[in-house]
């Protein structure tokens, strides 16, 4: 039997093909091995990459939380309120005081702005239903009425409306309007009105004197600082009411952390707001001012700002214990009680007296007590006193009548109707005394009123009545009379009737 015979090609054709194959199951290798590394080092990359980054996201995300923190500080209302001021705790706590902030209306001022720059006029009222603007137009000599109106919600918290106007120069002088209409129908429009005034160049800086004082616990307005302003041309003067005068308020934020390689980093972010309002306090504040219009450099200046407290208490109420008016003369012990409150000093703090008109309160005669007994040794005018830490008074008067010895005085008495004929009449009695009287009306045939509040009283019967007054304490006045003497309530008697 022969054996067949290999072809040299069919083997080198083999031989090929394994080497080909070999050949691709190495570089499937190399190209794994490769990639798999790559990837390692990339993983690797990126665990420090990520790393690096998460301090990063977490720096970022201190920044929006200061940032916001920051926004909170000057949305805050932790602070109570009087007069124009407005202060108390953030929106979220709803707080008497806080709610009171809100309903402090802004009302409308005269601004001053670089020619070309936007003006920006506000106006609120916390019973406004709406708010209509309008601008006299000195062309047509007519009040034009204006959508180009925003409300938004002001750095205080309250829903302000704002218009802004293009400061051209033919602009100038241009009064604005601004209409509340309000919640309560019964409560009519008002109307409030201010001008626009046009600056005569640009503006190349501004300063402030060195201290400026204000209420204290107050949200001062940079509309209320008298600003200096020196022109490019080197002339100056002094405005109030400047458009985009604000103030700066910084905070310094400190972050640690640690990076990868076990280091720490400290980092240190400065917040700066631009503000409409400063909280004054109690106390000295160094200030940075910024005016940052919108066609111009910005331009600042540093001041001290010192909140005094200058305003006296506000008494709402003063309340005397009922009493008796008496005719015999003597002192009388009565309770008041004075319902008062301050802006700075706390309610327990207050101080409080009473005394006749005539008399100056000594350091004596306060009390710290809101309810007291007072010694009413006379007739009149007494008045209450509240005194706030800082030295300011208020004062309310009030009439005390406890002794009355004598008898009303009758001025006059007179007839509705002096002449025609009626059926009936109505006497009319003008009589005066300290305190409260009472009227007795009687005529000859026995008919009586008996004692009424009534100045005036109608009658029916013709004839000759008396009149007599008593006050609280049963004095009674002399009588007077009058006649009365038109009344006519008998119809006509036909005697006769003839025919011609």
């Amino acid at each position: 039997m022969s054996k067949k015979r290999v072809k040299p090609v069919i083997i080198l054709k083999k031989v090929s093909s394994l080497i080909f194959l070999l050949f691709l199951i190495l570089s499937a290798g190399t190209i794994y091995f490769y990639a798999t590394s790559q990837k390692k080092a990339e993983s690797e990359k990126s665990l420090e990459y990520q790393t690096e980054n998460d301090d990063l996201a977490a720096l970022l995300e201190k920044s929006s939380s200061l940032a916001a923190e920051n926004n909170e500080v000057m949305e805050a209302t932790d602070h109570t309120v009087s007069g124009n001021g407005i202060k108390a705790d953030s929106e979220e706590t709803e707080s008497p005081e806080a709610e009171k902030e809100l309903q402090i209306p802004l009302c409308l001022t005269d601004l001053y702005a670089e020619r070309d720059d936007t003006a920006v006029f506000r106006c609120y009222d916390n019973e406004a239903e709406s708010y209509a603007w309008s601008y006299y137009d000195m062309y047509s000599n007519a009040w034009k009425k204006t959508e180009e109106i925003q409300n938004y919600k002001d750095e205080l918290g309250r829903e302000v409306s704002k218009l802004e106007i293009k400061a051209d120069e033919n602009m100038d002088g241009t009064i604005v309007r601004c209409t509340i209409h309000f919640k309560d129908l019964d409560r009519e429009d008002e109307t409030q009105e201010a001008s626009l005034f046009i600056l005569p160049g640009r503006i190349k800086k501004i300063s402030l004197e060195d201290k400026f004082t204000a209420d204290a616990n107050y949200y001062l307005s940079t509309r209320e600082l008298p600003v200096k302003v020196t022109y490019t041309d080197g002339t100056d003067e002094i405005i109030t009411g400047l458009n985009h005068l604000y103030f700066v308020l910084s905070e310094e934020k400190k972050d640690q952390s640690v990076s990868i390689s076990g280091n720490r980093v400290e980092t240190t972010m400065l917040i700066m707001t631009e503000c409409d309002y400063l909280y004054t306090g109690m106390k000295e504040q160094e200030q940075l001012i910024r005016y940052h219009p919108d066609i111009s450099e910005i331009s600042e200046t540093k001041t001290v700002i010192t909140g005094e407290d200058n305003l006296a208490p506000e008494i709402m109420e003063v309340t005397v214990s009922p009493y008796e008016v008496s005719n015999t003369d003597g002192p009388v012990t009565l309770s008041v009680k004075i319902k008062a409150e301050d802006n700075v000093t706390p309610y327990p703090n207050l101080e409080y007296a009473f005394l006749y008109s005539d008399e100056e309160p000594e350091e004596g005669d306060w009390t710290k007590k809101s309810s007291f007994d007072a010694n009413i040794a006379r007739n009149g005018i007494y008045t209450a006193y509240v005194r706030d830490n800082s030295g300011n008074i208020a004062h309310m008067e009030k009439e005390i009548i406890t002794v009355d010895m004598k008898a009303p005085v009758i001025k006059s008495i007179s007839l509705a109707n002096e002449t025609n004929w009626c059926r009936s009449n109505t006497i009319q009695v003008s009589a005066y005394d300290a305190s409260d009287i009472l009227y007795c009306y009687e005529n000859q045939a026995g008919n009586s009123s008996g004692w009424i509040t009534y100045s005036e009283y109608t009658v029916d019967t013709n004839g000759i009545w008396r009149i007599r007054v008593k006050d609280a304490a049963e004095n009674i006045s002399e009588a007077e009379e009058i006649e009365v003497s038109n009344i006519d309530k008998e119809a006509p008697v036909i005697r006769n009737i003839s025919i011609k």
